[in-house]
């Protein structure tokens, strides 16, 4: 980040400078800095899609949707081919209950990079909300697929470049661009909530393991797994699971009494399927 200041120092009208300071301080968290940044570089190089689509990111990040929405539209705009704008638009478009038009979103993402591991994944959470349950297990087996396939190949990667129409490039983060345990961890975890909600137990059971395994800090799974216990009759192992998840994430104690309930209504009309 030093040097990109030290570059503007030099050149106040670099706009690439402050468009790379701009991803530097977005990746410290630092949203306000890195709007102010994209901006600025915005101002200087209007054209610059990159800088939109890293400005959405940031004002997503900050709960500004709306304002996101517009920067994806306006780097899409200039740059109809930039798969990961279309990825960012779909993850604001779900935020906001927009399901459809999010689907479409990671459609096009998809087309234009096939190998782009969370669109498929965030396409899967929004067909699985929708209720198509098995459209939703392709697109999890897909991601999960690319991701352990990435993660053989030991890649990691901070940000890849996007080529604007103009002369240079702007770095945008990439959305998979960790393969960090929690990412793929996630990916069994929601297969298996597709799987729990399709009365695939065992199957959803095997994912939740896998899931934990991957990352032992992942709550959600510790209680969706403790439901399928508590349905299957394993009540002191569904309260270890029930109780861990707590220790993970004490908000989910709603949803934990809710699966409960389900699991009771369903063992008084005959047990679950």
């Amino acid at each position: 980040m030093e040097d990109y200041s030290a570059a503007i120092a030099f050149d106040p009208r670099f706009a690439m400078a402050y468009a790379e300071r701009g991803v530097a301080r977005y990746t410290t968290g630092d949203f306000d800095g890195a709007i102010s940044d994209f901006d600025r570089a915005i101002a200087i190089k209007p054209r610059l899609a990159g800088a939109y689509n890293n400005r959405g990111l940031a004002l997503q990040a900050k709960g500004d949707i709306n304002k996101a929405l517009a920067d994806y539209d306006q780097a899409i705009a200039l740059h109809p081919n930039f798969s990961i704008a279309y990825y960012n638009r779909g993850t604001a478009r779900y935020k906001t209950g927009d399901f459809d038009r999010a689907i479409s979103d990671y459609d096009r993402s998809i087309r234009i990079n096939p190998k782009l591991a969370m669109a498929y994944e965030n396409r899967g959470i929004a067909l699985h909300a929708k209720g198509a349950l098995e459209r939703a297990l392709v697109d999890y087996n897909k991601a999960i697929a690319l991701f352990r396939a990435l993660a053989h190949a030991g890649i990691e990667r901070d940000a890849e470049a996007v080529i604007d129409p103009g002369p240079a490039s702007v770095r945008t983060p990439h959305p998979d661009r960790t393969l960090a345990a929690a990412t793929l961890a996630m990916c069994y975890s929601n297969r298996g909530t597709a799987l729990l909600a399709k009365g695939s137990l065992e199957e959803a059971v095997a994912d939740f393991n896998t899931a934990i395994a991957i990352d032992p800090h992942l709550a959600k799974a510790y209680a969706n797994r403790g439901i399928i216990r508590l349905a299957q009759g394993n009540a002191d192992e569904a309260e270890g699971d029930f109780k861990r998840a707590l220790e993970l994430n004490p908000t989910l104690d709603t949803a934990i009494r809710q699966g409960v309930e389900v699991i009771k209504r369903s063992a008084s009309k005959g047990g679950h399927q």
